[in-house]
């Protein structure tokens, strides 16, 4: 059964009287329900291609949409033929696709009754991410503060106050935390949020006034502590495993000043923090709460945070910091394979991790053959593109990185700079979901023969698949089309 019909099999369980109206012909399924809007020509889409999946619904209905949108004005957004969840995800699986599509044809068949019904754009990107575990967010206290989403999101920045005290147990990281915090809220806070009704009986007391915003915070403060000595996190580290769950609710809740002001808060945290003080203090630890936000926030432009990222003290060796987020849009197929292909290789032995020599040789001879990396082929690419010797050899190394420099074992290496973001807050099973992603990404690109290519190695050159418990090698081949 094929991506499209597989979607429009689900959808019908929810609306009977879906049709088809197009279905296997190219990279549009459209699905006409009279239930959601009666008028021909009006459909819900689904737009299928290089394994991901986005969603909207065409209507030329003036009327129709205006009400749509002014009843969800944070979960949806016009585009030129209609209505689609707002920052037009996408979407890497058939299930998230429909739970996606059903939100929105929720949202388009009760914009008649009450605006109040409302879901932001926040719960619905929490609904729709299966792996989200909403049990990291916040909960506000009960007291004087109320429940309010403007505690919720400043709290959230709050709690990670313990991460940098943690790495640096000073009175200047503790103080600097504080002056940056209510910098970022008395600054840039006003005019960033996206969704105005954060900002509720505290904008006259705390924001308006100023003249009591440290009293706000304060509350902020509290909450957070009392989190953090929770039961909720027995240790630091299961603490730590949850940052991401802390920074990802950011991303529906502010815009691009806001989160350009956060990420140069975070910037000066790390960098301030002293190896003197934690010789252990790796550049991922300084910058860990950087690397979830680009990791996991999808309402980005990367080009706008160009300038703020230059602050960074402590630069990768290779590439700019954005290329080790892991971020799709970041990453060419080379990378992308590497990665893949570095997690398949990385293996857990008598608790700690290892890559066994012979297959670190072996990966770098896989992405030789499956990128032609050949003397001869590297010729013809900078033949074509006619520069001289010095462009051709700065142009040569950006398309054919060095592969010692790009994967390898647990020294210096592109692939293994990108693992130990997550293996800093022993996360790195998310790594090997996110290297899968990547993969089935690849694949797409690929022919039929450089795809068997790659089953051979995973299911006969590598050596991984003898020392690891936790066989991996089935779920790429399902990949791979096995």
């Amino acid at each position: 059964m094929t991506i499209q019909e597989q979607l429009y099999q689900e959808i019908k369980k929810s609306y009977p009287d879906a049709i088809a109206k197009k279905i296997n012909q190219d990279n549009f399924l459209d699905i006409h329900i009279p239930s959601i809007h009666p008028t021909k020509g009006t459909h819900l889409f689904f737009n299928t291609v290089k394994g991901l999946v986005k969603i909207g619904f065409y209507c030329r209905d003036e009327e129709f949409n205006k009400k749509v949108l002014k009843a969800h004005v944070t979960a949806l957004e016009a585009y030129s033929q209609g209505i689609r969840l707002a920052t037009n995800p996408a979407f890497d699986s058939v299930e998230l696709a429909v739970k996606a599509a059903n939100e929105l044809l929720n949202l388009l068949s009760n914009s008649t009754s009450s605006s109040n019904e409302d879901i932001d754009a926040h719960e619905l990107s929490l609904r729709m991410d299966e792996t989200n575990d909403t049990s990291g967010y916040p909960k506000v206290l009960d007291g004087n503060l109320g429940d309010t989403g403007l505690q919720k999101l400043l709290t959230n920045i709050y709690i990670l106050k313990p991460f940098y005290l943690q790495l640096n147990q000073t009175q200047e990281i503790f103080d600097l935390f504080d002056q940056l915090i209510l910098e970022l809220y008395t600054q840039h806070l006003k005019g960033n949020l996206i969704d105005d009704t954060l900002i509720t009986e505290y904008e006259i007391s705390a924001i308006v006034h100023e003249d009591m915003p440290e009293g706000f915070l304060l509350g902020c403060k509290i909450a957070q502590e009392v989190k953090y000595e929770s039961d909720e996190y027995p240790t630091h580290i299961a603490y730590v495993q949850q940052l991401e769950s802390f920074i990802k609710p950011l991303d529906k809740l502010v815009n691009t000043n806001f989160k350009k002001a956060f990420i140069s808060m975070l910037i000066q945290l790390g960098n301030e923090l002293d190896d003197d003080l934690n010789p252990a203090i790796a550049i991922q630890d300084r910058y860990l709460p950087i690397f979830y936000a680009f990791n996991t926030w999808t309402d980005v432009n990367p080009d706008d945070y160009d300038e703020t990222l230059d602050a960074i003290d402590y630069p990768f060796e290779k590439y700019d910091f954005l290329k080790y987020t892991m971020r799709s849009d970041q990453l060419g197929d080379i990378h992308k394979m590497a990665l893949a292909i570095y997690n398949f290789i990385l293996i857990c032995e008598n608790g700690e991790l290892e890559i066994k020599l012979d297959d670190i040789a072996a990966a770098r001879a896989l992405i030789y053959n499956l990128f032609d990396y050949s003397e001869e082929h590297q010729n013809k690419v900078k033949t074509e593109v006619g520069l001289n010797e010095k462009l051709s050899a700065i142009m040569l190394e950006a398309v054919f990185p060095n592969l010692d420099e790009l994967i390898g074992g647990f020294e210096d290496n592109f692939c293994f700079d990108v693992m130990q973001f997550f293996n800093s807050n022993s996360n790195v099973e998310e790594f090997q979901r996110q290297a899968l992603a990547l993969l089935a990404e690849v694949k797409m690109e690929l022919n039929e023969e450089k795809i068997e290519l790659i089953r051979e190695y995973i299911t006969e050159r590598f050596i991984a698949d003898l020392y690891r418990s936790d066989e991996i090698a089935e779920e790429y081949l399902e990949i791979l089309g096995n």
